[in-house]
């Protein structure tokens, strides 16, 4: 499962909107819509503070192809 895969689901499954992630993480929901549609990836600090906030190892980035050629 890739990152943008991960950033949607968990999103969908706590019923929060996009709105209420960017405004509780200090984003703009352009900002995160482009991560959950691999426009654009975050960068490793903000990384860390999505795996705490929705509680996924950052080993998943190990299996996102698009992710690791970014970074």
């Amino acid at each position: 499962m890739n990152l943008s895969s991960i950033l949607v689901n968990e999103r969908k499954q706590r019923g929060y909107t996009q709105q209420k992630v960017a405004d509780e993480l200090y984003i703009t929901i352009q900002t995160l819509s482009n991560w959950e549609n691999v426009k654009n990836f975050p960068d490793i600090p903000t990384l860390i503070v999505l795996s705490n906030y929705y509680d996924f190892s950052l080993d998943i980035i190990k299996g996102d192809t698009q992710f690791m050629k970014k970074v």
